[in-house]
Order: C-alpha cells, then structure tokens, then sequence
C-alpha cells in the first residue's frame, strides 16, 4: 500500500499555490526561504520584500508582542499552536470586517526538518476572522438582550456551528438547523431525547463530557474530541444558561467542526517524519514509534523484533547506471518491504540503503520464514521490473525481550552486526560457487 505522503510535492504546490491558510519557512537564522500566495496576498509584499530576509524586519510585531520566543523553542525542536484565545494574531494582517482591525488567527509553528535534522522553521495561519465574529454575534444575540424573538431564531439557525441547548438531566432542548442536518434528523425528532444517545450512540455521558464537568462547578468548559458517529475532529464549547434565580437551568453546546484544521496539522508532522522518496518513515519517525512500540512490549509482556534491512549493491547500481536509476531502486526495496511486512509493523529508511523493521511478536520467532519471504517478494519483484540489475537484501534481527530490556541504541546496534555478518556470509558464499 504506497503512502499517501509519496506525492509530497504535489501537496507542497497546492500549499504554495492555492491553500486557503498561509504558510512562511525559514532557514535556521530565521530568514524567509518561502511564503505562499495566500500569506503574500493578504502581506501585501512583493517578492523582493521577504525572500532572504529576516523574519522579524519583515514582520516587527512578532518581537513587540513578544511572539519572537517560539521561534527560538522551535529551532530547539519545540511545535507550538498559538490559539485565538491566547494571541489575536501571529502577525498584522487586515481585516475586512469592522469589529477587528487585524484578521484573527490560529498560527502552528513547527521545526522544518530534512532527514533528521532541523533545517528551519515552518509557520502556519489559519484565518477564523469569520468564525469568532460569528460565535461573537451569536454570544450577543443569545446571551445579550434579545430585542425579539424572531431575530434570535434567524440568528440561532443561521450560525453554520452546530448548536444545542441542554438542560441539567442531559436532555436536548433545543438545536438548530446545522446540527440537526448533521444528524441527519428533523429538530422534532430530536427534542426530548438524551444527549449522549443521539450524538454519541452511548447510554450514558461519555468520560470527556463538558456538559457534566459543568454541572459540577458551573464553569464554561471546552474539549477538543474525534466523534465517530459524526465523522470528524470537533471543539466543543459548553456555556451555562441561567434561570431567573441565578441558577444553572441549562447550558448551550456550540460544537465548531475542525476536522480542516487537525488534518493540516497532521499533514504538517507528517511530512517531518516522512522520507520523501521512498515514503516510509524516516529515522526520526522509526525511532518516535519504536520507543511507543517499546512501551506497549513491557505493558504487554510481548516480544518485539528489529530487523535491519540492507539494500546490497547499491553502490554498484548508482556507479553504473547514475543515482536517478539508484532512487528508482530505493523505491522498488521500499515496495518490496511493504509486500512482506504487514500494516501493523513499522517500516523505516535508518539512512541512504538502511532500511529498518520493527515488527510486534505474539508466537514463536521463524527468522528462515522471514528471510524466506523477503527473498521471495524480492524475486517477484524483479521478475515484474525486468531491470539489468536485481534488488537483493542483506538482514540483520535482533529481539527485544520485556523480561531483560535494553535501550533502543543497542536493540538496534545489535540488529546492524547481525544484518554484517549476514552479509559476510552471502560474500563468502559468492566467492565459493
């Protein structure tokens, strides 16, 4: 199954091109390599204005509303999300609405990283002008003295969100037009039923619920949850409504649908931990999941294997045929270990013609197996491709046991001298026919 990362530059154009969210990088010395169209549109800037230059004399007001820290944790390796809620903006760019001078933002700034280093910084802006001057109107209108009754109405159904008011037994009161379209539902089919039935399928208020946290200290609480019934990453923020008596009659949900928004965030960290040409994992991505993988061994008493993955010849290939032929054979040793791992195990470039597997191990350890059929996927493979020259592997195990644990340097160390005397072998072997 090829990674739906292998495309990189194709997701790199639109990004430049047609996002709907700006995007800046920088080198380490914090100069700008390059900006998209969006971010250069609403900057005003021509081309000349910010290639080369530093980010901070392009943009001052980073330093004097004291922003310029996360660029240096970032360099450090630090991601960091700069939410609405705590900075208005990253950076001053105009707003075309009359309640805000400069367009609200939620700003991610992230290490760049090339193979295992970090090369820069990349920064990216979400315009939520429209969203906050939205949830602010409906604040007004909901919270505010609603002149009539009417005008709440249109108010409440017109708010893309998905709203609902909930009173103290969990039981919906009201919801307007876009939930209701979410569910799938009429609004009178809905009424009267129980929250956590109808949009959670549960029997009761699931572990996360704000609705209840607030019951308990009357607080506006907000929670950020994947909900499966609904098919997408939601903020749900809940809000306590008061009865005349100043007591907590019911609260409103205002539920915001950022599924857009953890994708591109996702995508973001993705391409951090991605090879680019072969679209497995790079080292830094192996080695994040193998210290979880790691984890989930002692917790569950399982043995797990390493297996170090050497592409012989390589040398061979990019002297003879030139490194355009030799990246074409880094992909094919790439789709040949997706054909013999499963989707469960964890497949990664260590670097150059390495390759590295990690693999969970619930039953006895067959090596001749493994071997077996790596050699046989490599056949087939060469059969189908019909090049001059044929891929072949030199593999190296190593096993880690939960009972006598060692550090991830030596599971992997131990790994790499078996995979050479695996490939001494294969030499000796050669020279005898």
């Amino acid at each position: 199954m090829e990674s739906p990362y292998s495309s990189n530059e194709v997701i790199l154009s639109w990004i430049k091109e047609t996002a709907g969210f700006g995007v800046l990088t920088t080198d380490m010395q914090l100069n700008i390599q390059t900006l998209n169209e969006w971010l250069r549109i609403y900057s005003q800037l021509k081309t000349s204005d910010f290639i080369g230059k530093k980010l901070f004399d392009v943009y001052p007001e980073i330093v004097s509303n004291k922003l310029d820290h996360y660029y240096n944790l970032c360099l450090q390796g630090q991601p960091t999300i700069l939410p609405r809620e705590t900075h208005e903006y990253l950076i001053q760019l105009q707003s075309y609405y009359v309640d805000y001078k400069y367009m609200q933002q939620n700003v991610l700034i992230a290490p760049l990283i090339n193979g295992d280093k970090i090369a820069g910084t990349i920064t990216v802006i979400e315009d939520i002008t429209d969203r906050v001057t939205r949830i602010k109107c409906f604040d007004e209108k909901i919270f505010g003295n609603i002149r009539a009754r009417e005008e709440w109405e249109m108010t409440f159904d017109a708010v893309p969100d998905l709203i609902a008011i909930i009173d103290r037994h969990y039981r919906i009161l009201r919801i307007n037009k876009s939930m209701a379209e979410r569910l799938g539902a009429k609004p009178q089919d809905i009424i009267g039923k129980y929250c956590y039935e109808i949009v959670h399928n549960t029997s009761a208020p699931p572990f996360f619920c704000p609705h209840h946290r607030l019951l308990e200290n009357g607080q506006t609480h907000s929670v950020d949850i994947y909900e499966d019934n609904l098919k997408g990453f939601f903020n749900v923020t809940v809000v306590p409504f008061y009865g005349p008596d100043k007591k907590i009659i019911s609260s409103v949900h205002i539920t915001r649908d950022i599924s857009e928004q953890v994708r591109t965030e996702q995508l973001l960290k993705s391409l951090s931990l991605i090879d680019d040409l072969t679209g497995l994992y790079n080292r830094r991505g192996f080695m994040a999941l193998m210290e979880q993988l790691i984890n989930t061994s002692n917790r569950l008493l399982c043995k797990m294997l390493v297996l170090f993955i050497d592409l012989n010849d390589m040398k061979f290939i990019n002297d003879t045929f030139g490194h355009l032929e030799g990246d074409q054979a880094l992909k094919g040793a790439a789709s040949i270990l997706r054909n013999t791992f499963r989707e469960s195990d964890v497949i990664g470039r260590y670097g150059g013609d390495e390759f590295i597997v990690s693999a969970m191990q619930t039953g006895e350890i067959d090596y001749d197996t493994i071997i077996m059929r790596l050699n046989e996927n490599a056949d087939l493979h060469n059969s189908q491709t019909n090049k001059i020259y044929k891929l072949s592997f030199s593999i190296g195990i190593s096993v880690y046991d939960p009972e006598t644990p060692v550090s991830l340097e030596e599971l992997i160390s131990e790994a790499d001298l078996s995979m050479y005397k695996y490939k001494q072998m294969l030499r000796l072997k050669n020279e005898n026919i």
